[in-house]
């Protein structure tokens, strides 16, 4: 066996990881990781579905090896590793030894020495890992488990209270909700919670300000706390130092932001009069629930206990507004007196991408009222960023 040194190697961690590349780790991390990384270039990003760009799979190649990272639709999560063989142009090692030197390949039986007891009937699994061998010698490896692991320490969930707050739930700890609240908390609350920001950047509105006194002026000062990495940014304002609103982004492939944040998975708590309550009644004028004898009232007690049980199903579901759902979508879960403004917005021009298609850069904005709420929102109707203020 090869003993290993630290250049141009990979380390084979079975259902856990292949070098840096981590199951559990954001598409975020893993594309920003790239940029830095010696050894593999990034060749291409496929989604696997222009239309559903924000619930598809993420497939990401590497190049000159030929190594694929699937990254789940949803949480955007690595959840598997393939690495093709013998296209590596790097060493892959197992227990601090060269198992396969690159542009080679590794056979059955060398696999079975390495790993011990195959798992499967077809001789080419082991735990966190899937063979494929030809003619004895293998072809590709995937790393792999099921479920895919969780890493610790990251936002699991962001919970929204239409103006009011935010719950932030950390991977790890889903049992605990830490709350930041809208003009309460303050810069000091929110470092506590977050930690320093990755980046800040000043606002202020000089086209607001025109309109203000020399007393009132002050109001259009602030400061954003950048938390890319999160899928987070807050607006801080500069002479009181509280929280004024919160941004959190989608990471939505093919869109101008993609990239500049992670995923931030939120959901909005509706508040009962934005909840559009399509309440179904009845009425029986030959009252045929009123059956004669026992079996005629059983049955019409347990008619009536299934439609409560559906209808409550189906009120839980509208009373909360996913990341993952479409304008359309959440239109349908408002009620139709909501007020709606709505506007354009050429996203392009405001990070320097002038040459991109028009039903790419071109975002509407929408407001709601009600929610405190304004959604960036694609031609495809996915939303990219959500903005939630007072």
């Amino acid at each position: 066996m090869i003993s290993a040194h630290n250049d141009s190697q990979l380390a084979l961690s079975p259902g856990r990881a292949l070098g840096e590349f981590r199951l559990g780790e954001s598409l975020y991390s893993i594309l920003a990781l790239l940029r830095y990384k010696p050894i593999i270039s990034t060749s291409s990003i496929t989604v696997h579905s222009d239309d559903e760009a924000l619930r598809s799979d993420v497939y990401v190649r590497l190049s000159p090896s030929t190594v694929d990272l699937k990254f789940d639709g949803i949480t955007q999560r690595l959840c598997s590793i393939t690495m093709s063989l013998p296209t590596i142009s790097f060493d892959v090692v197992y227990n601090s030894n060269v198992i396969i030197p690159r542009n080679t390949t590794l056979s059955r039986t060398q696999a079975g020495v390495l790993f011990g007891p195959c798992r499967s009937d077809t001789l080419n699994q082991w735990p966190g890992m899937i063979w494929d061998f030809s003619q004895g010698e293998s072809s590709s490896v995937t790393v792999s488990t099921s479920p895919t692991p969780v890493l610790d320490g990251k936002i699991a969930e962001i919970v929204i209270i239409p103006k009011k707050s935010i719950s932030v739930v950390f991977t790890g700890q889903t049992h605990l909700q830490h709350n930041l609240k809208l003009s309460q908390s303050t810069a000091a609350d929110l470092v506590s919670l977050l930690g320093p920001p990755e980046q800040t950047f000043e606002k202020r509105d000089k086209r607001l300000g025109a309109y203000a006194t020399d007393d009132d002026n002050d109001q259009y000062k602030g400061v954003f706390y950048n938390y890319p990495s999160l899928g987070l940014d807050v607006l801080v304002n500069s002479v009181n130092h509280k929280v004024e609103k919160f941004i959190l982004h989608s990471n939505v492939p093919a869109t101008p932001l993609f990239q500049a944040y992670n995923r931030c998975m939120w959901r909005i708590e509706l508040p009962d009069e934005s909840a559009s309550m399509q309440k179904t009644t009845s009425s029986n004028s030959n009252g045929s629930e009123r059956h004669s004898g026992s079996n005629g009232k059983a049955n019409g007690k347990r008619n009536k206990e299934m439609k409560e049980s559906k209808e409550s199903k189906v009120d839980e579901h509208r009373k909360q507004i996913l990341f993952t759902d479409k304008i359309d979508t959440i239109m349908s879960k408002l009620s139709k007196e909501v007020q709606i403004d709505k506007m354009v917005l050429d996203k392009a021009h405001e990070v320097g991408l002038k040459d991109w298609d028009e039903s790419m850069r071109m975002m509407e904005l929408i407001s709601v009222d009600v929610l405190g709420a304004i959604m960036e929102v694609t031609s495809k109707g996915d939303v990219c960023s959500l903005c939630i203020h007072e």
